[in-house]
């Protein structure tokens, strides 16, 4: 009697006959993990929320590089190695040729400092480790580049490493709490992982309630993603095993892994494999239609369809100019709250400079200039955050529906090509939800540094002749008068980073909205075009029918998309 793995690998091994292109690329890849049977846990999150660290703290070494600007540039996936004296990096190039490296000179290929832009072309980033969360379980870890990085071809690689996870661990960091993209983030990882770990990293930074109100915050937003509780699990990478935080996610993840990790990635690896084949007989269909018309001399349908098609595509800058227009509303609002913000948080900040001005009371004046400039710094943190912060999440609503309308307007398009193809061929073709993706956003600092030719208010000798209380009236005063320059500083920075912010997702949804019409329907008017105009060495009837037939057959073996959703965490 055939068993289930039996019969996957059969469908798996017919499968890559039938394919060509990026599809055959794509199944060979599967083909190898389902020989290798290792679940693959992609470690995702945004930029600088300590991915790498974590990775090398679950594994109890220090592999991968870390720093405090964007490091990693390229996927990078560890597995065992067979033997402690076995341990290499394996580098596939674009140009297909492999390297075999020692541990020390990693960073040369997966660093965006080692590797900017990758320029050496690496394609495949390969650590070979002997330990024993590897070398016990039936697992391999993926760290990826960050998304939302200030490079934005970290991005795009973190993006693409999303389309191969089986399950994953997404890094949250404790400060800030869940953002909108990172909300949009789980949700993009939810449709395809078969389980996933939701970790609260650099809790070590909050205090006891904060860490509690970061907890419950977290989730709630995965529990409306994921329609699921989530466990979530805050630490500290950087301590390493030493944190109890990161020692029980450990712990929680080896006895997964004990017990589920060749069975999930079974379910996983059954998933990659049936979206795959469905593509393939999409295209399939497609073909054996064009063809069927264009024998029966029907070539206007053919014809009708390219032009249909071509007409979908074309009403793309539609929706990037309604884009436009809700962006370009924002920034005046933003512009508007910025003004508004230059009255209210100025004055709020000279009123609370006032008012806590007795708190320098038993500073002796000498001493005076120093303690006034660390009054100044946290009045206006304080109030800048406030408006900031506040200003932010509304920014971050008003995103997400720009966002979410971008979905839908491009969800009808791809309704419409379908339907042009029922309408124009008669045939029925698979088509799954777009989503268009908010991406993160920068980072914010502020800036007191000290200009070039400063002096603390009032210095000289003749200042220092006049009585303490003189001195120390004639400070206060200039002191609130300096509140109010350097507020208006730290007030440009934020308004400068929100309205960069803005520009970010401007260019961010032109590319997704331009990309996913490409693969949808430019795709498809493309295969139309070309078997309209007699494309060489195309398939003829019979083995057009076959293929179908073989796809199908392929498909109902397989009894459908497997029911990962009972296995989510």
């Amino acid at each position: 009697m055939e068993t289930p793995m039996m019969s996957f690998s059969g469908v798996l091994t017919e499968a890559v006959h039938l394919a060509s292109g990026e599809d055959l690329k794509r199944l060979q890849q599967l083909a190898q993990r389902a020989r290798d049977l290792r679940l693959r846990v992609l470690v995702a999150g945004e930029a600088k929320r300590g991915k790498s660290t974590l990775v090398n703290a679950l594994l109890g070494r220090t592999l991968l590089p870390t720093g405090v600007t964007p490091v990693t540039a390229v996927s990078t996936t560890v597995s065992p190695a067979d033997a402690p004296d076995n341990e290499h990096v394996v580098v596939t190039l674009a140009n297909g040729r492999r390297l075999r490296l020692p541990l020390n000179e990693v960073a040369d290929y997966v660093t965006e400092q080692g590797n900017p832009n990758n320029i050496r072309g690496a394609q495949e980033v390969r650590v070979r480790v002997h330990v024993p969360l590897l070398t016990e379980h039936a697992v391999e870890l993926v760290d990826t580049p960050g998304i939302g990085s200030i490079y934005e071809h970290n991005t795009a690689e973190a993006r693409a490493a999303l389309q191969t996870l089986d399950a994953a661990i997404l890094v949250l960091s404790g400060d800030p709490p869940i953002t909108a993209s990172e909300r949009d983030l789980l949700q993009q990882i939810d449709k395809t992982s078969v389980y996933t770990f939701v970790v609260l990293n650099k809790t070590d930074r909050l205090s006891a309630d904060e860490l509690e109100e970061a907890i419950s915050f977290t989730r709630q937003v995965c529990r409306e993603v994921t329609g699921t509780e989530a466990r979530v699990f805050p630490c500290s990478a950087r301590s390493g095993i030493a944190d109890s935080g990161l020692a029980r996610l450990r712990a929680e993840l080896t006895a997964y892994l004990a017990t589920h990790a060749t069975r999930d990635s079974h379910y996983a690896l059954h998933d990659h494999v049936y979206r795959t084949l469905q593509r393939m007989l999409d295209d399939a269909r497609l073909r054996l239609r064009s063809h069927e018309l264009l024998m029966e001399g029907r070539n206007r349908a053919v014809t009708e369809l390219v032009a249909h098609l071509t007409w979908i595509a074309g009403t793309n800058p539609d929706i990037e100019d309604r884009c436009s227009g809700s962006l370009r509303r924002l920034r005046r609002e933003l512009d508007q709250r910025a003004e508004q913000a230059r009255i209210d948080v100025l004055r709020a900040c000279r009123e609370e400079f006032t008012s806590r001005w007795d708190e320098l009371s038993e500073q002796p004046v000498d001493r005076l200039p120093s303690a006034v400039h660390k009054l100044q710094h946290a009045v206006i943190t304080s109030n800048v955050d406030r408006w900031r912060d506040r200003t932010g999440s509304w920014l971050e609503r008003e995103l997400n529906v720009v966002a979410e309308h971008a979905t839908r307007d491009l969800a009808a398009q791809l309704d419409l090509a379908t339907h042009a193809v029922r309408e124009h061929f008669d045939v029925a073709l698979h088509s799954e939800a777009p989503h268009v993706n908010l991406h993160a956003g920068t980072g914010f600092s502020y800036d007191f540094s000290i200009p070039v030719g400063w002096a603390p208010p009032l210095q000289g000798a003749w200042v220092r002749l006049q009585p303490a209380p003189v001195r120390r009236a004639r400070l206060r005063e200039a002191a609130r008068r300096e509140v109010v320059l350097l507020c208006e500083r730290q007030l440009g920075r934020a308004r400068s980073q929100l309205q960069h912010r803005l520009e970010q997702v401007g260019k961010e949804l032109t590319r997704d909205l331009a990309s996913q019409l490409e693969q949808t329907v430019g795709h498809l008017r493309d295969v139309v075009s070309a078997l309209g105009s007699g494309e060489p060495g195309a398939e003829n009837g019979e083995a057009l029918a076959a293929r179908v037939d073989r796809l199908q057959d392929l498909l109902d073996r397989m009894g459908g998309s497997a029911d990962s959703q009972a296995t989510r965490a």
